[in-house]
């Protein structure tokens, strides 16, 4: 898959060429993932799961999923392309890597509505921390608030290691793929370069 991949006449712009988005939103997360500080992190992990976002309606395109996916939240659009693709592996959010990135877009959620949920305490709004925790993110040191425990350089790298593991994971469908599985692969490892840069991936 190229920079720019021809989507035909049901993609975003009709009969037009599409650019990708999805590799400069990861990259610039992964580089933001590595610099240490808490605006840093913060904003890696949410430019990584809007990466994912933009990737899924990509996918959508190239796979020729209904247009209606596109315009679905989170957790309907994962159901969705399940339902229309024989997913195998199933997308289940009991499982790996989507129990990662179900946890990771509940942190994105807190992350872009903060207001709603003030004063959550040293355990996250509705045992957030310990949901990252039982899925796989990285220890997280005591703190003041659990926003103190979270954000920082570990928990961003490892939301941009799951949304690249969850695009490699949904590319590997078979059914109606149009380009080898390594081409993807080769894509998702050159925008998290930045982390095998500082003791990688």
């Amino acid at each position: 898959m190229s920079n720019s991949t021809r989507l035909g006449d049901d993609a975003f712009f009709s009969g037009g060429t599409w650019v990708t988005l999805w590799v400069p939103l990861l990259t610039q997360a992964a580089e933001l993932s590595i610099i240490g500080s808490f605006q840093a992190s913060t904003s890696s992990i949410v430019l990584a799961r809007t990466a994912w976002d933009a990737f899924l309606s990509e996918f959508t395109a190239r796979r020729s999923l209904a247009a209606r996916i596109r315009r679905m939240d989170y957790a309907e659009g994962l159901a969705a392309v399940s339902a229309e693709l024989p997913c195998v592996p199933s997308i289940n959010t009991e499982l790996t890597p989507w129990c990662q990135l179900h946890a990771l877009n509940k942190l994105r959620n807190e992350l872009v509505h903060y207001k709603a949920r003030k004063n959550a305490g040293v355990d996250g709004p509705n045992g957030l921390v310990q949901l990252l925790l039982s899925v796989g993110a990285p220890p997280m040191a005591p703190a003041e608030t659990w926003e103190a425990s979270v954000l920082v350089t570990s928990t961003a790298r490892w939301a941009c290691t799951v949304v690249g593991d969850a695009m490699i994971a949904l590319e590997s469908q078979p059914a109606r793929r149009q380009s080898p599985v390594r081409t993807l692969r080769k894509e998702v490892l050159t925008s998290l370069s930045a982390l095998s840069a500082r003791g990688g991936l």
